[in-house]
């Protein structure tokens, strides 16, 4: 399945902004594959989402950064029908975005391979 995403950093005249496409095929070596879920910076979990949410609950989707402080991800142009909270082929939630819907994960500064060892790796799976 061909898949497209855009990444950007910066913002205003310093934004960097990348188109991606890519093909996704499953890889049958990973079947039992088990998903890290300690000692994550940035958590998205779908479980448990639905479209019939009321509006204010189906639009809100945070991720924490500290004790005290949460960011929203932002939806835009989601019909809430065929795309947003659905159920996948095996039964799992899913966040799906199609039909010209926008999906923004505004994540703090991050810096990566410094000496701090918390800064060396980092993976974002979708």
């Amino acid at each position: 399945m061909q898949n497209y995403y855009a990444i950007a950093c910066g913002q205003d005249e310093n934004e960097v902004r990348r188109e991606i496409s890519f093909l996704v095929s499953e890889d049958p070596t990973r079947v039992d594959m088990k998903i890290a879920e300690s000692d994550l910076r940035y958590v998205f979990n779908a479980s448990g989402r639905s479209n019939s949410e009321s509006l204010a609950n189906r639009i809100k989707c945070s991720y924490q950064v500290n004790e005290q402080e949460s960011i929203d991800a932002q939806f835009e142009n989601f019909n809430w029908y065929n795309n947003g909270w659905v159920t996948d082929e095996n039964g799992n939630t899913c966040l799906r975005i199609s039909n010209g819907a926008k999906f923004t994960i505004p994540l703090k500064q991050t810096k990566f391979a410094t000496q701090n060892s918390a800064n060396q790796s980092h993976t974002f799976e979708f």
